[in-house]
């Protein structure tokens, strides 16, 4: 597992050797966490739909994620399987919402 890591790192940093990475200006001005996101609540407001996406994104993952990080302890407890089959469950969940992901980005 530690080979995929470090075989995943060289690839990485091969790729970054043929990419150009411009110099950006420096601001002078300090950075206000709290006026930049009002900043960027407002320019979301602005468009409902990005707006509305991300409202329901917020409701799905403070409503979902607890239950999801639950199906391990389902899995061992209640079903009860093995540590084996509990990685399997991980992986199967993990498939999925890549998956899901990927249809929803090509498709909307």
């Amino acid at each position: 597992m530690i080979l995929l890591d470090v075989l995943g790192a060289i690839i990485g940093i091969c790729i970054l050797t043929w990419v150009q990475i411009p110099n950006n200006k420096k601001i002078d001005q300090p950075m206000h966490v709290l006026h930049n996101t009002r900043l960027g609540i407002k320019q979301l407001m602005n468009n409902k739909g990005l707006w509305y996406i991300t409202l329901i994104g917020a409701v799905f993952t403070l409503t979902y994620m607890p239950a999801a990080s639950m199906y391990p302890l389902m899995t061992m407890k209640y079903f009860q399987g093995t540590v084996s089959q509990t990685g399997l469950i991980e992986a199967i969940y993990s498939t999925g919402m890549l998956i899901g992901g990927t249809i929803i980005g090509l498709f909307g």
